[in-house]
Protein backbone atom coordinates (compact mmCIF):
# COMPACT_ATOMS: atom_id res chain seq x y z
CA UNK A 1 0.00 0.00 0.00
CA UNK A 2 2.75 2.13 1.06
CA UNK A 3 4.60 1.88 -2.63
CA UNK A 4 1.17 2.52 -4.03
CA UNK A 5 0.69 5.32 -2.51
CA UNK A 6 4.35 6.63 -2.98
CA UNK A 7 4.08 5.47 -7.10
CA UNK A 8 0.80 7.59 -7.17
CA UNK A 9 2.52 10.76 -5.36
CA UNK A 10 5.81 10.74 -7.30
CA UNK A 11 3.35 10.37 -10.59
CA UNK A 12 1.08 13.30 -9.79
CA UNK A 13 4.38 15.20 -9.32
CA UNK A 14 6.06 14.02 -12.83
CA UNK A 15 2.84 14.55 -14.81
CA UNK A 16 2.25 17.80 -13.19
CA UNK A 17 6.02 19.22 -13.96
CA UNK A 18 5.35 17.34 -17.96
CA UNK A 19 2.22 19.72 -18.13
CA UNK A 20 4.21 22.72 -16.56
CA UNK A 21 7.14 22.45 -19.12
CA UNK A 22 4.47 22.00 -22.10
CA UNK A 23 2.47 25.05 -20.77
CA UNK A 24 5.72 27.27 -21.11
CA UNK A 25 6.99 26.09 -23.99
CA UNK A 26 4.29 26.22 -26.54
CA UNK A 27 5.96 28.68 -28.65
CA UNK A 28 8.49 26.15 -29.34
CA UNK A 29 7.59 23.61 -32.49
CA UNK A 30 8.28 19.97 -32.19
CA UNK A 31 10.67 19.32 -35.86
CA UNK A 32 11.85 16.10 -33.99
CA UNK A 33 12.72 15.03 -31.10
CA UNK A 34 16.57 16.86 -31.33
CA UNK A 35 15.11 19.90 -32.91
CA UNK A 36 12.81 22.72 -32.16
CA UNK A 37 12.22 25.76 -33.91
CA UNK A 38 11.02 28.96 -32.74
CA UNK A 39 11.32 32.91 -33.68
CA UNK A 40 12.96 35.63 -31.80
CA UNK A 41 12.64 34.57 -28.31
CA UNK A 42 12.11 36.89 -25.69
CA UNK A 43 13.95 36.63 -22.21
CA UNK A 44 11.36 35.03 -20.52
CA UNK A 45 11.14 32.13 -23.31
CA UNK A 46 15.32 31.85 -23.01
CA UNK A 47 14.34 30.93 -18.70
CA UNK A 48 11.33 28.87 -20.08
CA UNK A 49 13.26 27.03 -22.14
CA UNK A 50 15.95 26.32 -19.38
CA UNK A 51 13.56 25.69 -16.72
CA UNK A 52 11.20 23.26 -18.56
CA UNK A 53 14.79 20.87 -19.09
CA UNK A 54 12.97 20.22 -22.63
CA UNK A 55 16.26 21.46 -24.38
CA UNK A 56 19.55 21.21 -23.74
CA UNK A 57 20.81 24.21 -26.27
CA UNK A 58 19.43 27.23 -27.70
CA UNK A 59 21.20 27.74 -31.41
CA UNK A 60 20.23 31.59 -32.86
CA UNK A 61 20.66 31.34 -36.53
CA UNK A 62 20.31 35.43 -36.34
CA UNK A 63 22.44 37.91 -34.58
CA UNK A 64 19.87 40.59 -32.50
CA UNK A 65 21.91 44.26 -32.76
CA UNK A 66 19.64 45.77 -30.06
CA UNK A 67 17.10 44.88 -27.49
CA UNK A 68 13.07 45.29 -28.41
CA UNK A 69 10.18 45.79 -26.18
CA UNK A 70 6.91 45.62 -27.26
CA UNK A 71 3.80 46.48 -25.11
CA UNK A 72 0.20 45.41 -25.62
CA UNK A 73 -1.77 44.43 -22.46
CA UNK A 74 2.17 43.04 -21.40
CA UNK A 75 4.87 44.00 -22.19
CA UNK A 76 7.36 41.22 -24.03
CA UNK A 77 11.31 41.95 -24.09
CA UNK A 78 13.37 40.95 -26.66
CA UNK A 79 17.26 40.79 -25.61
CA UNK A 80 20.11 41.75 -27.98
CA UNK A 81 21.99 38.33 -28.85
CA UNK A 82 25.10 39.37 -25.98
CA UNK A 83 22.05 39.69 -23.50
CA UNK A 84 20.24 36.49 -24.48
CA UNK A 85 23.91 35.02 -24.27
CA UNK A 86 23.79 35.87 -20.48
CA UNK A 87 20.41 35.24 -19.80
CA UNK A 88 20.94 31.49 -21.14
CA UNK A 89 23.92 31.14 -19.14
CA UNK A 90 22.71 32.37 -15.95
CA UNK A 91 19.77 29.94 -16.65
CA UNK A 92 22.20 27.43 -16.99
CA UNK A 93 21.80 26.42 -20.91
CA UNK A 94 23.87 26.69 -23.39
CA UNK A 95 23.12 29.64 -26.10
CA UNK A 96 25.28 29.45 -29.42
CA UNK A 97 24.70 32.14 -32.58
CA UNK A 98 25.92 32.21 -35.99
CA UNK A 99 28.30 34.52 -36.98
CA UNK A 100 26.28 38.09 -37.40
CA UNK A 101 28.70 38.25 -40.59
CA UNK A 102 26.61 35.36 -42.32
CA UNK A 103 23.11 35.48 -44.05
CA UNK A 104 21.07 32.63 -42.50
CA UNK A 105 20.12 31.34 -45.60
CA UNK A 106 24.01 31.40 -47.27
CA UNK A 107 26.20 27.96 -47.98
CA UNK A 108 28.51 29.67 -44.89
CA UNK A 109 25.74 29.69 -42.70
CA UNK A 110 24.93 26.93 -43.46
CA UNK A 111 28.43 25.20 -42.56
CA UNK A 112 28.69 27.07 -39.31
CA UNK A 113 25.12 25.80 -38.47
CA UNK A 114 26.02 22.28 -38.69
CA UNK A 115 28.97 22.71 -36.81
CA UNK A 116 26.95 24.64 -33.84
CA UNK A 117 24.70 21.21 -34.19
CA UNK A 118 27.63 19.05 -34.48
CA UNK A 119 28.68 20.27 -30.74
CA UNK A 120 25.58 21.32 -29.03
CA UNK A 121 23.90 19.28 -26.92
CA UNK A 122 20.17 17.85 -27.98
CA UNK A 123 17.42 18.56 -28.07
CA UNK A 124 18.75 22.17 -29.43
CA UNK A 125 16.09 25.11 -29.76
CA UNK A 126 16.52 26.46 -32.95
CA UNK A 127 15.42 30.54 -33.20
CA UNK A 128 15.97 32.98 -35.96
CA UNK A 129 13.78 36.61 -36.26
CA UNK A 130 10.76 34.37 -37.58
CA UNK A 131 10.34 30.47 -37.05
CA UNK A 132 10.17 29.61 -40.71
CA UNK A 133 14.16 31.09 -41.10
CA UNK A 134 14.85 28.48 -37.90
CA UNK A 135 12.56 25.55 -39.34
CA UNK A 136 14.14 25.97 -42.93
CA UNK A 137 17.65 25.37 -41.64
CA UNK A 138 16.67 22.89 -39.32
CA UNK A 139 15.05 20.92 -42.34
CA UNK A 140 18.10 21.23 -44.81
CA UNK A 141 20.31 20.34 -41.98
CA UNK A 142 17.53 16.79 -41.52
CA UNK A 143 18.07 16.26 -45.78
CA UNK A 144 21.86 16.66 -45.74
CA UNK A 145 22.92 14.75 -43.39
CA UNK A 146 19.88 12.08 -43.62
CA UNK A 147 18.46 11.66 -40.59
CA UNK A 148 14.81 11.83 -41.64
CA UNK A 149 13.37 10.64 -45.49
CA UNK A 150 12.17 13.08 -48.05
CA UNK A 151 8.90 12.30 -47.51
CA UNK A 152 9.56 13.17 -43.09
CA UNK A 153 10.77 16.19 -44.67
CA UNK A 154 7.83 17.18 -46.61
CA UNK A 155 5.11 16.68 -44.23
CA UNK A 156 7.31 17.88 -41.22
CA UNK A 157 7.38 21.32 -43.91
CA UNK A 158 3.65 21.01 -44.59
CA UNK A 159 3.20 21.01 -40.51
CA UNK A 160 5.22 24.18 -40.11
CA UNK A 161 3.72 25.95 -42.86
CA UNK A 162 5.63 25.71 -45.70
Amino acid sequence: MRRLLLFIVFSAIFRVDLVKAQRKTWWAKKITDDFYAAGRLTDRQIKYAAESGKFKSIISIFHFASRVSRCNNTCEHYPSTPEAVTIARDAGIGYAVLSRDLLWSSMEAFAAFEKLVRTSPKPILVHGIVSFSATGLTLLYLAKTSQIGCADIYSRGLAHGF
